[in-house]
């Protein structure tokens, strides 16, 4: 489960983190966790995952993970300390401890499995391969654009737009008196406005909205071939949730907004359900 959500979005990272960390928070010791908490900022810095880079540098990201270092050896003399103070307390928390390695062990073997082959050699072929490009298409959804900011690739023509944006500001500054003056039909204030459809972010994160179609892609991949084992045809909504099957089956309908198909679609859910008030 952990390891599907962090081959589907970006950000799941993040909450995984937070669950290992509560785990050795809770099982193992609290500034133990805050320690590792702390190593696992300055490491999303060094490997500059999701929008680190624009906080952190790698440089700090270092100095960070140093200093969660240091609170992390702090936890483990103050848990050695308490050693005598619990009848088998080695033996708990070593248990304990082998249950977490053994959930982070699926975890990375899992993402290894379903995107190590097809990420390996596609970084081959393209001459990208370094340890950290693997680790960081193993393990994370990494995020592109065909369309960059213009701040990251030409900050000279951002330095040339910006000061013939400041002339046209400064030269179109309206007076209070002319900003009154100034009116807008109904139709020139709502002429671009898009109308909200269901199938919106939240929907498709959490109810698999939308999501019907597993692709291949190029090279070898082995993630495809065990996913087909469980999802076997295209287009098809699977799910043991009724009222999703139900949204996603219908996405077309509610989206072009069918009405007599929606009117069914009512009387198929449950009377202030969420499936009910996503389709009111």
């Amino acid at each position: 489960m952990f390891a599907r959500a962090l081959m589907s979005k970006q950000t799941a990272f993040i909450d995984i983190a937070l669950f290992g960390l509560l785990l050795v928070g809770l099982w193992i010791d609290s500034i133990i966790a805050i320690g590792l908490g702390i190593m696992t900022v300055g490491a999303t810095g060094i490997l500059k995952i999701a929008n680190a880079p624009d906080m952190m540098t790698p440089a700090a990201g270092k100095y960070v993970m140093l200093i969660g270092l240091l609170v992390v050896i702090l936890g483990i003399v103050k848990v050695y300390m308490n050693k005598n103070k619990i009848q088998s307390f080695w033996a708990d928390k070593k248990r304990l401890f082998t249950y977490i390695l053994i959930w982070l062990a699926t975890l990375v073997a899992t993402m290894l499995v379903f995107k190590g082959p097809n990420m390996l050699i596609y970084q081959i072929s393209n001459g990208t391969f370094t340890p950290v490009n693997f680790i960081k298409s193993v393990l994370l959804v990494e995020k592109t654009t065909t369309k960059p900011l213009l701040a990251v690739t030409d900050t000279t023509a951002l330095t040339t737009q910006t000061a013939i944006d400041q002339t046209v500001v400064n030269t179109a500054v309206l007076s209070p008196e002319q900003c009154k003056q100034t009116t807008f039909t109904k139709e020139e204030l709502s002429g671009g406005t898009k109308k909200a459809i269901v199938g919106n972010e939240d929907v498709g994160r959490y109810v698999g909205y939308g999501w019907k179609e597993i692709t291949k892609g190029g090279g070898l991949n082995l993630g495809y071939g065990l996913l087909r084992l469980f999802y076997p045809a295209n287009d098809t909504c699977y799910g043991t949730n009724g009222a999703a099957k139900l949204l996603c089956t219908n996405a077309q309908a509610i989206e072009t907004f069918d009405v007599p198909v929606i009117q069914k679609m009512f009387t198929q859910v449950q009377q202030g359900g969420i499936a009910y008030n996503l389709l009111s």
